[in-house]
């Protein structure tokens, strides 16, 4: 006679251990264009890592609100457009914490520029060039996120 698993030992067979939540989270990869130089918006924080603007909306935003509010709290961006969403990458848990994060990923355009940031986490701002913004992030898939937007900026030239 063949025993009946449920759902979850199902998964635990599959998968070797028990589902874990996954943390939504939301970022951009915010560009603007100076005399046609293409520039990508990078954050330091205060570990030394380089990144896109990212965080995790609160419970009454939807992705585009918090991304933006993020986006303007972190870098100081004035004025900008979403253009589209670029996708999905996951992180695995950080040392000490208990989820994997899902990070969504936005396309969007710095229209108006002040050069504030957010203390509290953001060490540094600086506008890259795609190449270099790319060398500077450590995640494989953030990075190729990166490159991907700069390809779908030249090919729909916005």
């Amino acid at each position: 006679m063949k025993t009946r698993l449920n759902p979850l030992e199902k998964l635990k067979a599959v998968f070797g251990r028990r589902p874990v939540a996954v943390r939504p989270e939301v970022g951009a990869v915010v560009y603007r264009k100076t005399r046609g130089d293409l520039k990508i918006l990078l954050l330091r924080n205060k570990r030394g890592a380089w990144s896109v603007p990212a965080g995790r909306p609160l419970e009454e935003e939807t992705d585009v609100e918090a991304v933006l509010r993020l986006v303007g709290d972190q870098a100081g961006p004035d004025e900008l457009k979403v253009w589209q969403t670029l996708g999905q990458i996951g992180f695995e848990p950080k040392p000490g914490k208990r989820k994997p994060a899902r990070l969504q990923l936005f396309l969007i355009q710095a229209l108006s520029v002040s050069d504030q940031t957010d203390g509290s986490a953001v060490k540094e701002a600086a506008w890259l060039p795609v190449r270099e913004a790319a060398e500077k992030i450590d995640h494989g898939e953030l990075a190729g996120m990166v490159n991907l937007a700069a390809a779908k900026i030249k090919r729909a030239q916005i």
